[in-house]
């Protein structure tokens, strides 16, 4: 439009410049320059035009190119989006898998847990409770079942006079060994207490030997021989012969005898070690799976007999853990105790206390197991008996375990 507007101009400047008369130089001149101004105005405006109309499609160039490159952007973030909501929904179902894993883990082992429990909430009458106190020693009325062996009165014709008050009182003393309150009263606690698996050896004649009262047991020679006459089919031999190792080897780093196992089958040894079944021809029979593990008697006549009706490990704690399994090595450092002449423990951390460890003590929580030490109850009851120097080791001994 302003072209045609100066176009328009300039042929009005020509007419007018032709009108003139040729006597009027100046004033022609005066036109000619007007209209060559005006044509040079028309020009820059029309340059002008230009560069806006270049500068518009440069803008517009530009307006399309942050457009795709926000489009881009766009599509770009929806992709970063969708790899990133795969990315947390694997994410959440790699933990959820590993927190159900865990749970079901947590719920094996709670229902392991249960599963005993439930062995210990069976009901246990009166009859089975005066049974038990008295295997175990707690009935003073009666001499125990240790005297059967010597013709006296089984133990239904001992309980049947045996009264409330007394029951009681056999509670009570239980209730105290076992660390538990001591009510007199048969209630759940005790229940369970007494269907835990545990040792075949007495606990109440044995609290009155570790006072210092009547005649110590004791093995009067340095060196002693054993021997594994009958192996269980649960475990390899070797791994049986090596728990017996470890576990006499225990000993022997804090009493001045030496354990050395017999290689022939024959001959006299010191120690006889086998695995039997309900009657095996000794007063005390086993009572099948659960209850009584294992027994020993004291020196000098070293007996060691585990209850083979057991399903036994050595040191797995898989197995262990399972609840189904009993670990040899812990039975094996027990009786082994008895064998030197220690009796039952009421500390209850003490490997000679009568009762099977919790397996949840034998396993870590990375399931890998925990080997059962000797404690300082164990070492000081051992010394008490064998160390010549006992007073003043013993009093080195706590304070080196005090430290």
């Amino acid at each position: 439009m302003t072209h045609h507007l100066f176009n328009n101009l300039n042929k009005n400047n020509k007419n007018i410049s032709n009108s003139i008369s040729p006597e009027s130089p100046f004033l022609t001149r005066q036109i000619n320059e007007n209209i060559l101004e005006i044509n040079n105005k028309g020009a820059e405006i029309e340059e002008e035009n230009d560069r806006n109309k270049r500068n518009k499609w440069i803008n517009l160039k530009k307006i399309k190119r942050i457009k795709n490159n926000n489009n881009f952007k766009m599509a770009d973030n929806r992709n970063g989006q969708f790899w990133n909501k795969k990315r947390m929904v694997v994410g959440i179902g790699i933990i959820t898998l590993i927190l159900l894993t865990c749970t079901f883990t947590i719920f094996d082992s709670l229902l392991g847990n249960s599963e005993n429990e439930e062995e210990g909430d069976e009901e246990i009458s009166k009859e089975d409770a005066k049974n038990y106190l008295n295997q175990f020693g707690y009935i003073e009325e009666q001499k125990g079942a240790y005297d059967e062996k010597q013709g006296h009165r089984t133990a239904d014709e001992m309980l049947e006079d045996f009264s409330l008050e007394s029951l009681k009182s056999a509670i009570s003393k239980f209730q105290e060994f076992a660390g538990l309150p001591s009510t007199g009263e048969l209630d759940n606690r005790t229940r369970k207490k007494m269907k835990k698996p545990r040792c075949g050896m007495q606990d109440v004649e044995m609290v009155r030997g570790r006072g210092g009262t009547g005649t110590t047991l004791m093995w009067r020679k340095r060196r002693l021989t054993y021997r594994l006459e009958h192996a269980t089919n649960d475990l390899p031999t070797y791994m049986q012969k090596k728990s017996l190792q470890m576990a006499f080897d225990a000993w022997s780093e804090h009493i001045p005898l030496d354990f050395e196992e017999a290689n022939n089958g024959y001959g006299n040894v010191d120690i006889r070690v086998r695995f039997a079944k309900r009657n095996h021809g000794d007063p005390w029979s086993f009572d099948g799976k659960g209850g009584v593990l294992a027994h020993a008697t004291f020196p000098t006549d070293g007996q060691l007999h585990f209850d083979d009706d057991e399903q036994w490990a050595f040191m797995d704690a898989a197995k262990i853990g399972s609840y189904r399994y009993t670990d040899m090595f812990w039975v094996s450092l027990h009786e082994i105790g008895h064998v030197l002449g220690l009796s039952h423990s009421k500390v209850e951390t003490a490997v000679m206390a009568p009762f099977y460890k919790d397996p949840s003590e034998l396993v870590d929580w990375r399931n890998n197991y925990k080997k059962p030490e000797l404690t300082y109850d164990d070492i000081k009851a051992a010394k008490a008996i064998y160390d010549k120097n006992k007073n003043q080791n013993n009093e080195e001994e706590e304070k080196r375990w005090i430290k």
